[in-house]
């Protein structure tokens, strides 16, 4: 697997996969269907000031990991802002992003992503491809390997946030976790949506993994993380 990966691309990657966690969780704990479109614009808004608030919970951890080598030094920054009389949630992640540039590119992907959420969607997968044009100078501090489990984490603790604004008791359903995790495994590997030309070939959900992610070593990275995050969200734990 690679060593470091595109900073600006992998975050967008991420971020994508919080917003579709968490429309996918809220169409879940309403019993909801994809095409009720009005229903989702509805249930959406019901949720619209937690959104930000469970983002941050969700992300400001995931990010910080991706753009720094050393998080106790982040915690350290994250501790000063606290301790200012005006600080908001804004300056908490102009913090865990650290360069201007990758705080603007940021904002902007939450806002394409809020406004998609709001219209009763997810954006477009094709939003999340990396042509030569769009690659940064910036590279994260992690590996292809953790940004994989960061993925997973993210889409299952967006997930259930979403799943606790209607019960505390809501199941995972299975079957929407591990769509979401293909195809948002399938941007972070392959930097554009490419599940389409394998979803006929393969006969099973191993073999699509496999097909999207190329090797066994990814595929038993994202199974493996699958499983510890759901452990953690049973414990409590992170």
């Amino acid at each position: 697997m690679n060593d470091k990966q595109d900073l600006i691309y992998t975050q967008k990657t991420l971020i994508h996969a919080f917003f579709d966690g968490f429309t996918n969780g809220i169409i879940d704990a309403n019993k909801l269907n994809h095409n009720e479109q009005q229903t989702l614009i509805k249930a959406f808004l019901n949720v619209y000031d937690k959104i930000s608030e469970y983002y941050a919970v969700v992300m400001l951890p995931i990010l910080g990991i991706i753009h720094h080598d050393s998080l106790e030094q982040l915690q350290h920054q994250l501790d000063a802002v606290s301790r200012q009389a005006d600080a908001d949630v804004t300056h908490y992640f102009k913090v865990v992003c650290e360069k201007q540039g990758t705080y603007e590119a940021m904002v902007n992907d939450y806002k394409a992503n809020f406004e998609a959420l709001l219209k009763g969607t997810t954006l477009s997968t094709q939003h999340c491809v990396l042509s030569n044009k769009d690659k940064s100078a910036f590279y994260t501090m992690t590996n292809e390997e953790q940004n994989l489990r960061l993925l997973v984490r993210t889409v299952l603790r967006a997930y259930n946030c979403a799943l606790q604004t209607k019960s505390a008791f809501q199941q995972f359903n299975q079957a929407t976790i591990i769509r979401i995790v293909l195809d948002n495994a399938d941007l972070m590997v392959n930097s554009k949506p490419t599940i389409a030309q394998f979803v006929n070939e393969c006969t099973d959900i191993h073999e699509l993994f496999i097909a999207l992610l190329h090797t066994t070593e990814r595929y038993n990275v994202v199974q493996e993380e699958l499983q510890l995050e759901m452990e953690r969200q049973i414990t409590g734990s992170n």
